[in-house]
């Protein structure tokens, strides 16, 4: 992102990750299990936070499928846990643990899915002084083949 205001949208760095991922699917149940690992590199404006560690897992159950039109639903539940580095970022350290969990609603028509999540923080630990980030919502619209 830009960094080239006093409110920059990233760092100027450029990070990377690696993620393993398991998950299984009968009729009724699906479940996910997810460990990650994100490498953030220096920046700029000394913005350096730290490299991510974490794991995440869903159990979910399909509610409503519809054969001949191929569209249905799942309700699942989140749990993710992250650990970061210390770091520093334009708001001030960065880095510690938390504990996340949360709702996930799934909807699919055709090839097209939504997915609707909550992320309540259930436990959180943070460096130093700096706020927690509260809950999170996230929203997505994919495609799939």
């Amino acid at each position: 992102g830009s960094t080239s205001e006093s409110d920059p949208l990233g760092d100027g760095s450029w990070d990377f990750g690696l993620s393993a991922s398991v998950s299984t699917e009968s009729f009724r149940w699906y479940t996910l299990v997810d460990v990650f690992w994100w490498k953030n590199t220096d920046g700029v404006k000394n913005i350096d936070q730290g490299d991510q560690l974490g794991l995440d897992a869903n159990l979910g159950y399909h509610v409503y499928h519809d054969n001949e039109r191929n569209w249905g639903a799942f309700v699942m539940v989140d749990l993710e846990a992250r650990y970061e580095e210390g770091g520093q970022d334009v708001a001030g350290r960065t880095g510690g643990s938390r504990l996340t969990l949360g709702p996930i609603l799934v909807g699919y028509w055709d090839n097209w899915m939504v997915r609707a999540e909550v992320k309540v923080p259930t436990w959180e630990r943070v460096r130093g002084t700096q706020f927690t980030r509260g809950p999170a919502v996230n929203v997505g619209l994919g495609v799939t083949f």
